[in-house]
C-alpha cells in the first residue's frame, strides 16, 4: 500500500486507483484500468432519497390529516380528549420533517463510471476539497 495522494472519510486515491474506505478500512479498489470516467458535480447526499422523500411526505401528510381531524373532532364534539390524542401527529411530523431535509439535500458528489457500466456515487462531505480533489483527479484520471 503506498502513500495516498488524497485521503478522505470514505475514500482515498493512490497512484493504482482509488481505494473505497468502510470504518477506515478498505473494502473496495477501483482500479485505473476500470474506470472510463470520474467527475465532481452536485447531487443527492443520500442513495436511496427518493424512497426517503415519499417517506417522509406520507408522514407529515399523516400527521397532518390526524391535526386536521383532532381539531375538527375539538369543535364539533363535547367528549373527553385525552393528551396521547395531542402527542400522536407530533412524532410522524418529525420524524417527516427529518426524511424530507435528508431526502432534499444536496452536494457535491464524485461519480466514477466503470467499464461495466456500473456507476458509483461518493458523497463529498467537505467542500473545501474540492480544489484539491480536482487536482488529483486531472493528474491522475481521465477527469472532465
Amino acid at each position: 500500500m503506498s502513500t495516498p495522494l488524497f485521503t478522505h472519510k470514505n475514500f482515498h486515491i493512490e497512484n493504482d486507483g482509488i481505494h473505497l474506505l468502510r470504518n477506515g478500512f478498505d473494502y473496495k479498489t477501483l482500479l485505473k484500468t476500470d474506470l472510463v470516467k470520474v467527475y465532481i458535480t452536485r447531487g443527492p447526499q443520500v442513495k436511496n432519497w427518493m424512497v426517503l422523500l415519499s417517506m417522509g411526505l406520507g408522514l407529515i401528510a399523516f400527521a397532518s390529516y390526524y391535526i386536521i381531524r383532532l381539531i375538527d373532532f375539538l369543535i364539533n364534539t363535547d367528549d373527553i380528549i385525552y393528551i396521547e390524542q395531542f402527542v400522536v401527529p407530533i412524532i410522524p411530523l418529525a420524524l417527516g420533517i427529518v426524511c424530507l431535509n435528508n431526502g432534499l439535500r444536496r452536494g457535491e458528489v464524485l461519480i466514477c463510471t466503470l467499464k461495466t457500466g456500473k456507476v458509483l456515487r461518493i458523497p463529498l462531505l467537505n467542500k473545501f476539497e474540492k480544489a484539491e480533489l480536482e487536482k488529483v483527479l486531472r493528474s491522475q484520471f481521465k477527469y472532465k
